[in-house]
């Protein structure tokens, strides 16, 4: 299991688009066990997907699609290439294998597919997912979070 949260102030973030939630450090392990990894097995099984294929990226790492109305993409490909496909290699005969990232999100334009009861966004290379992102609704977050103490 990851540690999701591993941080107690939201001065780590990169987007300026991207909430950050900071916790009370006794929480964190928590709220990562009991909360964030639930959503994540979750959605593993409703997309029926194996989660031992799959690498976390740190929540303070995501950076929306607002970013990108700013920028050129000469400078998003480092992001990419650093954040979204650090896995990706050739194996010794050739083929291109990849870990699978994924990461959550209070934004639910970042994740506008519904399958049972998750909703979640996909971005593709080719027609194979390559990223995905994990919605949280924030209230419920709240609401455990509160039922910690």
């Amino acid at each position: 299991m990851n540690n999701y949260l591993t941080f107690t102030s939201p001065t780590n973030f990169r987007s300026r688009f991207n909430p950050v939630v900071g916790l009370n450090s006794e929480f964190l392990v928590e709220f990562n066990r009991d909360f964030l990894h639930p959503l994540f097995q979750k959605m593993c099984t409703e997309l029926n997907i194996n989660p031992i294929k799959f690498d976390y990226m740190p929540i303070e790492d995501l950076i929306t699609e607002k970013e990108f109305e700013k920028i050129n993409m000469e400078l998003a490909k480092p992001y990419f290439y650093q954040k979204i496909f650090p896995s990706i290699k050739k194996n010794q005969s050739g083929k291109i294998e990849n870990r699978i990232q994924y990461t959550f999100t209070y934004d639910i334009e970042l994740a506008p597919i519904t399958k049972g009861t998750t909703k979640y966004g996909v971005i593709n290379l080719g027609n194979k997912p390559i990223f995905y992102y994990c919605y949280v609704d924030l209230q419920e977050a709240i609401r455990f979070i509160k039922s910690l103490d």
